[in-house]
Formats: structure tokens, sequence, C-alpha cells
């Protein structure tokens, strides 16, 4: 009886085990989701900098 239960203990550790592991490695895909996106938001931040610098020159707004 004790090796049975010890045994169903075990299975469901390992069962709880892999549930974490899998809940880890969605995490990880959508963190490194979140930072793609966040690496875009920026890049089209700075071209819109860059846009409105140069509209600015054209408009003689610059120095």
């Amino acid at each position: 009886m004790t090796f049975e239960r010890d045994a169903t203990t075990f299975e469901r550790s390992a069962t709880t085990y892999e549930r974490n592991a899998t809940t880890f490695e969605r995490s990880t895909v959508t963190f490194e989701r979140s930072a793609t996106t966040f690496e875009r938001d920026a890049m089209t931040y700075e071209r819109g900098a860059m846009t409105f610098e140069r509209d600015a020159w054209i408009m003689g707004a610059a120095p």
C-alpha cells in the first residue's frame, strides 16, 4: 500500500512538473512575442521621429 501510494504521488508530481514546464514554455513564447512587438513599436516610433525631423527641415523649422 505504501509503495502504491508513493508511486501515485510520484506520478502526480511528474504530471504537475510537466504542466508547469508547459506553462513556463508558453510564458516564454508570450514574452518573446511581447519583446518582438516592443521592438517593432520602437522602430515605428523611430521612423515617425525621423519623418517628423525631415518634415520640419523641409518646412524650414529645423536649425
